[in-house]
């Protein structure tokens, strides 16, 4: 069986946003910076995935990005395709910001935990892509 064309309407809405995202990144030339903001919005997690891997070709061409992100998803195919290339690690930066909670200021600490050339993340804040593992524990 196979499915009629799509339309625009019958299509989700998670392609409108990566769209601006895929277009910036393709036009941009080596050394521009591009700043993007939840790429994972509306998309499914393998659309986020290959939204990672696609981070990950823009700056081995020489694209510099700052992404902000909540996906594990994004993150995974950023490391993954360190891991097929076994380098360009160095090209990464991880930056996660923790707040101090037991402080009554808004007080963050700057974590910069780092990447090696098979995608591995020397170490893991607290808070930091850690829900999946909080849920199985109450699971299991």
């Amino acid at each position: 069986m196979t499915t009629p064309e799509f339309r625009p309407t019958n299509v989700g809405f998670g392609l409108t946003y990566a769209l601006p995202i895929i277009t910036s990144i393709l036009s941009s030339q080596p050394g521009d910076i591009v700043i993007i903001e939840n790429p994972e919005s509306h998309l499914h997690p393998s659309g986020q995935f290959k939204l990672g891997e696609m981070l990950f070709k823009a700056a081995v061409g020489g694209l510099q990005t700052i992404v902000e992100t909540h996906s594990d998803h994004v993150l995974n195919g950023i490391r993954v395709s360190i891991n097929k290339h076994k380098k360009y690690s160095d090209l990464v930066n991880v930056v996660f910001f923790e707040r101090d909670k037991k402080s009554k200021k808004h007080i963050s600490s700057i974590l910069k935990p780092k990447l090696d050339d098979n995608g591995r993340i020397d170490s893991w804040p607290v808070g930091f892509f850690d829900e999946w593992d909080k849920s199985l524990i109450q699971l299991l």
